[in-house]
């Protein structure tokens, strides 16, 4: 369902209904650990670019998943609802410590609410200053610049927050005829 490549343009990981698979060689040949969540299917995956090897991913009906080391030893924070979809999350670049969240359950005036974290996953708080209230879920990603700049998309409208800190503002001044899934 979604595919990220590493900054070296050979490696490639991979997110399905199957969990994680990656490629060292351009897909020609796959890995996955046996700590990869095979049971989840992944939304959206996001990978941060230095030597760390932070991922994250938001997964239908387990939440977000992240994993702080290249031996995808996978957490779950239970952020929000631990049995909610989540449908985004994004990694600073320049700052694998902060990482960001949609996700949530069909209920309440913001459904899918954004999250953030700012010590690598151990709190979450809500970021949801500037959105209105949607029944819907969205995606979330960042620009990979400094400081990092975040898009998300919420219903049929698509918000920004020029520096990731949690204050968002609406990027399109009317509505878009259809729900926004992915950005």
């Amino acid at each position: 369902h979604m595919f990220a490549w590493d900054a070296d343009g050979r490696g490639v990981w991979a997110a399905n209904d199957g969990g994680w698979s990656h490629s060292t060689d351009r897909g020609l040949t796959w890995s996955s650990s046996s700590n990869a969540m095979p049971i989840s299917q992944f939304y959206s995956i996001d990978c941060e670019k230095t030597e760390t090897g932070y991922m994250i991913g938001g997964t239908q009906d387990n939440n977000i998943l992240y994993t702080p080391s290249p031996a995808l030893n996978w957490v779950d924070p239970a952020v929000g609802s631990s049995e909610g979809d989540a449908t985004g999350g994004a990694i600073d670049l320049y700052n694998p410590m902060q990482m960001w969240a949609v996700s949530g359950v069909v209920s309440g005036p913001i459904a899918y609410p954004r999250y953030r974290t700012t010590d690598g996953g151990t709190t979450w708080a809500v970021s949801e200053n500037g959105f209105g209230p949607t029944p819907y879920a969205g995606s979330i990603r960042t620009d990979n610049a400094f400081p990092a700049r975040l898009v998300a998309s919420a219903a049929d409208l698509v918000y920004d927050s020029p520096d990731g800190d949690g204050s968002w503002a609406p990027n399109n001044a009317s509505a878009i005829q259809s729900t926004i899934h992915q950005l």
